[in-house]
């Protein structure tokens, strides 16, 4: 999976624990909270075959 972000030849860095202390951590992603600010999906349009 890193190789298909591009990441594939970088080698990790090791990041100070004090560093990472500084990012805020939250509660995980909610797809039904994310669903209440995002329109529902349109219906597709008919395909027509010509004849």
């Amino acid at each position: 999976m890193i190789s298909s972000l591009g990441y594939g030849g970088v080698a990790p860095v090791p990041v100070p624990t004090a560093v990472l202390a500084l990012v805020p951590t939250s509660v995980a992603l909610d797809p039904g909270a994310a669903a209440l600010f995002a329109p529902p999906p349109a219906a597709p349009e008919p395909t027509r075959t010509p004849g």
